[in-house]
């Protein structure tokens, strides 16, 4: 003979209970045991997020000093270079044509 349907529920009932009980005490479990770890894990990140904005903050400074004193140097040297061809000879002038044409 088969159980009354009425005890199939309660039973059915008791186990969901028993499970949905077993599955939050390993979550607050897990979250107890675990949380040192994620609050460590959210110091180094910080950490390492606020290094990397320093190091980006003066990659871009420097790289922006860089390309300035290339601007400022480029522009000494072409006018350097043009002041040195015009007191060059006609001959020298030709004679470095030649050179570079080679």
């Amino acid at each position: 003979d088969l159980p009354p349907r009425q005890e199939y529920k309660e039973a059915a009932s008791t186990a969901f209970h028993d499970v949905r009980v077993a599955t939050m005490s390993s979550c607050k479990f897990g979250h107890l045991t675990f949380r040192p770890f994620f609050i460590l894990l959210g110091i180094i990140l910080q950490c390492l997020a606020v290094v990397l904005q320093i190091i980006l903050e003066n990659s871009i400074y420097h790289g922006w000093r860089a390309a300035k004193e290339f601007y400022f140097q480029f522009q000494m040297a072409t006018i350097w270079f043009i002041r040195y061809q015009r007191n060059l000879s006609p001959s020298a002038i030709y004679a470095e044509v030649a050179v570079l044409t080679a």
